[in-house]
C-alpha cells in the first residue's frame, strides 16, 4: 500500500492487518510509517499478521526500482497492490525530481513505474490463485471530473502534458490520468487474472 500513513490508507491497512495480513505500508518517511505501524499493532494486538515499512518516493522515478527490487526481494507473493499514495495542490511550479508537474509525477507516474515493476510477480500470483482475487486499485477522484481539462489530459504539441497556472485543474488532470491507467492496465492483463479498479475519492472543498 503506497499511501497507509493516515485517511484512507491507514484504515485499509489497519482492517487488512486485524484480519491477519501481511501488509506493506510504502512511502517517503520512515518515522511516519514506523508509528503508523505501532498504532495499527497497538489496535489489533490479537492479529497473527504482518506489518513492513517499505521506503518509497513517488516524485523521484529514480529510486522507484530499488523500492521494488527491495518488495520482490522479500516477499514472493504479491495479491493486492493498492496505490493510494498521492499529492493534492501543492505550490504551483512545484515539480518532482525529473521536472514533471508534481501532481502528475507523484499520483500518475510513480505509480505506474511501481506497479509495472512488481508485475512479474502480480501475475505470478494471479496464476497460482482463485479468479478475481488478485488486484491493483487505483485511487481516483471525483476532480477528474470537475476540474480536468477537456478529455482528461491535455497535451501539447510535441505530446507532453500540458501544466496549468491552477493547480486544482493540474490534480484533476492527475486523477484523469490514473483512471486511464487503471482502465488500460485492466484491458492489458485482466485476462491474465488481475483485476484493475479504481475508486473515486470526494473532493473536500
Amino acid at each position: 500500500m503506497t499511501g497507509g500513513y493516515s485517511g484512507i490508507g491507514y484504515e485499509l491497512a489497519r482492517i487488512l492487518y486485524q484480519k491477519n495480513g501481511i501488509v506493506y505500508v510504502a512511502g517517503r518517511s520512515s518515522s511516519k510509517g514506523t508509528e503508523a505501524i505501532s498504532n495499527i499493532k497497538n489496535a489489533c494486538p490479537e492479529s497473527t499478521g504482518r506489518l513492513e515499512f517499505l521506503q518509497l518516493d513517488l516524485s523521484d522515478l529514480s529510486t522507484i526500482k530499488a523500492s521494488a527490487e527491495e518488495f520482490l526481494s522479500r516477499e514472493e507473493r504479491l495479491d493486492v497492490l493498492t496505490n493510494n499514495a498521492g499529492i493534492a495542490t501543492p505550490p504551483a511550479g512545484s515539480v518532482d525530481a525529473q521536472g514533471h508537474e508534481l501532481q502528475l509525477g507523484t499520483n500518475c507516474l510513480g505509480h505506474f513505474l511501481f506497479t509495472s515493476l512488481l508485475l512479474p510477480l502480480l501475475e505470478k500470483t494471479a496464476a497460482a490463485s482463485v479468479s478475481g482475487t488478485s488486484r491493483v486499485t487505483w485511487a481516483g477522484s471525483v476532480t477528474s471530473e470537475l476540474f480536468a481539462p477537456k478529455g482528461g489530459v491535455a497535451f501539447d504539441k510535441d505530446g507532453e502534458p500540458i501544466t496549468s497556472s491552477n493547480q486544482k485543474i493540474n490534480y484533476g488532470q492527475s486523477k484523469a490520468g490514473d483512471i486511464f491507467i487503471a482502465s488500460e492496465f485492466a484491458r492489458r492483463f485482466g485476462e491474465r487474472g488481475i483485476i484493475s479498479v479504481v475508486c473515486l475519492r470526494p473532493w473536500l472543498v
